[in-house]
């Protein structure tokens, strides 16, 4: 990767919309170049993909909370599972953004988003109930978001 790369990747990092034409223009970068190098990037996985930066509180979601989990291993290893496996599972709840493994004190991180603290506290109850290889949490409201 050179600076030309990165220069791409700046504005698709920006705006990922963003055609080949005006990230040329942007950039000063010949169309072809561009288009070219963000092939190459996309075939070595640097881009693996394109996403959407939604705006939540249209979607009626506005609330978003930080739900860290600490996980109950023992009840993971009874029933053949692991936290990977785990993680796709809770990802694919409706609430929830985005899930991570993470090291210290806690196993996982949840970003889930609901509408307002109540759909939150039934979200949390529904979570505890549902998957019981989750042995505690810790819920933090996001107050802002840059």
């Amino acid at each position: 990767m050179d600076e030309k790369d990165k220069k791409i990747l700046l504005y698709l990092k920006e705006d990922s919309s963003l055609t080949t034409r005006e990230i040329s223009k942007k950039t000063l970068i010949p169309i072809t170049t561009v288009h070219k190098r963000i092939k190459k990037l996309k075939e070595s996985s640097i881009i693996r993909r394109y996403t959407l930066d939604l705006d939540y509180s249209k979607l009626d979601r506005s609330l978003c909370a930080i739900v860290l989990a600490t996980l109950d291993y023992e009840h993971l290893k009874k029933h053949n599972l692991n936290q990977n496996e785990l993680a796709r599972k809770i990802k694919h709840l409706d609430e929830v953004e985005k899930t991570y493994h993470v090291t210290g004190g806690t196993d996982m991180v949840i970003i889930v988003r609901v509408k307002g603290t109540s759909e939150l506290e039934l979200f949390l109850d529904a979570l505890k109930k549902r998957f019981d290889a989750i042995d505690k949490t810790q819920t933090m409201v996001v107050l802002s978001e840059e």
